[in-house]
């Protein structure tokens, strides 16, 4: 796809009182993720989820800018390795802001500590990271129009693995 002002994405500020409360950083110009930096410390009860406001909304590649075969992209939340060894995760990782999506950015950390942990003021508290997707085609069918010749089956969570011994 080729970049210009209607495929840009953006991030922008939405509430003064709070954006000015964070800022961006790329690290490396090969990292694939944006961090959000908090100005300001942030402490996060014990075994707690905390949302924190950022103050920023995002602006995706419009629908209307995107031909049926091209993709779309949403922003997606993700933690930052160095929190995460230290407890500190995003709850619903990855967390996803769709393309369409105009209010404001709110990061959802948890805690998973026995104990309050202050984030630092400059600090990274998560990433950003652009991911492409391609329009969902979803058709809800009814029992009598599944494929009873599908091959998969109905396993989950390891059933692979179930019988097989360890090599």
């Amino acid at each position: 796809m080729k970049i210009n002002e209607k495929t840009k994405i953006k991030i922008y500020p939405i509430n003064k009182e709070l954006s000015h409360k964070f800022s961006f950083r790329k690290a490396h110009s090969a990292d694939s993720g944006i961090d959000i930096i908090t100005l300001y410390p942030i402490t996060l009860p014990a075994r707690k989820i905390v949302l924190i406001d950022t103050g920023y909304a995002f602006r995706g590649i419009e629908p209307a800018f995107s031909n049926n075969n091209e993709f779309l992209y949403e922003l997606q939340i993700r933690s930052r390795s160095g929190l995460a060894k230290k407890g500190i995760i995003v709850a619903n990782q990855p967390g996803t802001v769709d393309a369409g999506y105009r209010g404001n950015i709110g990061i959802l950390l948890y805690n998973t500590n026995d104990f309050n942990y202050t984030i630092p003021s400059e600090s990274g508290i998560c990433q950003l990271v652009v991911v492409p997707i391609s329009p969902s085609f979803v058709e809800i069918l009814k029992e009598d129009d599944m494929n009873p010749l599908d091959d998969r089956g109905t396993g989950g969570f390891g059933s692979t693995d179930k019988g097989k011994k360890n090599g």
